[in-house]
């Protein structure tokens, strides 16, 4: 009964006021919503909506009185409740961090973070630093962290930082500090990679680094640990935009897209060999040769089910692509700026 797809008309007046009718829906003769948002402060605002439908039966009427008093109730106080969490858990974390005894500004050039400008206090960036200076292997002067070293960090991060204690999703970094050659951690790591400020622009796809940059791994656990959807479409935004001219072309995010294929590749067969390594090991039969050629095949067919669907996706992408740019409504054709990219998210 509950269950309904139907097409919307959407009108968006940023950031004041969403307006949603629905067109051509199977049960509802005619359903709208408006959502009115006004700033109470400036972490907070107060959210006032409307939902007016119309039904075609006395069934669907009574199912939807019995959702309002039921559901919709318990769903509303639960989403209280969580906010209400998680804004305690910032007050918190924001008191640490002004308790936190100013570290000393360390000789030569500070190591700063444009992007983690006044998100991240000064005491919390120097200990990151020290953390990644700790577990970054020296080449000519700069400091680069392996997967083993990035590993490593996070474990030291987990036990050692208030900062990182204090997150909602701690547990997302001690999954990934609990065992550094995992797929998880693989792919984490491999997403905090930036295209290179000096990357050609040719449609040749440049090698896949394997190490980070302070800023990378910074800027990294930061979204990891209190990223909201907002900072993590602006960080998108910039990876993407390798012109930096404050927008996005079809070709940046076809080339995007291509380079994340390239990742899930390299993670996937690592993903499939920990699924079979569990299944032998959750066996209650001991390793044969039988069971140990039988991996082998499994490994093997794996790999080239893997191969196929990727290069299924790859072939996807330029539709992918054309889709998401026909989707918006653009002030540049065929460019997508920032506010777009945000309203998007």
């Amino acid at each position: 009964i509950f269950t309904e797809t139907y097409r919307s008309r959407v009108v968006l007046e940023s950031p004041r006021r969403i307006l949603i009718k629905s067109i051509n829906s199977p049960t509802f003769k005619s359903i709208e919503s408006e959502w009115t948002f006004r700033p109470v402060s400036t972490t907070s605002c107060e959210v006032n909506f409307r939902v007016s439908f119309e039904v075609g039966s006395i069934l669907h009427a009574h199912a939807m009185r019995l959702f309002f008093d039921d559901v919709a109730r318990v769903q509303l106080n639960a989403f209280i409740g969580q906010a209400s969490k998680l804004q305690q858990q910032r007050q918190l974390a924001q008191k640490r961090q002004q308790q936190s005894p100013p570290e000393p500004t360390p000789a030569g050039k500070p190591w700063t973070v444009p992007f983690l400008q006044g998100k991240v206090p000064a005491p919390v960036l120097a200990h990151l630093k020290h953390v990644f200076i700790a577990h970054a292997t020296a080449e000519a002067g700069t400091y680069k962290l392996s997967l083993a070293g990035f590993g490593a960090a996070c474990h030291d991060l987990v036990h050692t930082s208030p900062w990182a204690k204090a997150s909602p999703t701690l547990e997302d970094l001690k999954s990934i500090s609990a065992n550094s050659q995992s797929a998880l951690a693989f792919a984490v790591f491999a997403s905090y990679i930036m295209p290179s400020q000096h990357q050609p622009h040719t449609h040749e796809q440049p090698p896949h680094r394997q190490e980070l940059s302070f800023t990378e791994f910074a800027t990294g656990v930061y979204l990891t640990l209190y990223g909201t959807v907002d900072d993590k479409a602006v960080h998108m935004f910039q990876a993407i935009d390798i012109l930096h001219d404050g927008r996005l072309s079809p070709d940046e995010l076809r080339r995007a897209m291509e380079t994340r294929l390239r990742v899930v590749r390299d993670v996937f067969p690592l993903l499939l060999q920990e699924q079979l390594a569990l299944a032998a090991s959750s066996s209650l039969s001991q390793f044969t040769s039988s069971s140990t050629n039988l991996n082998e095949e499994g490994m093997k067919v794996g790999l080239l089910a893997i191969e196929s669907l990727m290069a299924q996706v790859e072939s996807d992408i330029p539709l992918a692509v054309h889709q998401i740019f026909l989707s918006m409504t653009l002030e540049e054709p065929n460019h997508i700026n920032l506010t777009e990219w945000r309203r998007m998210w």
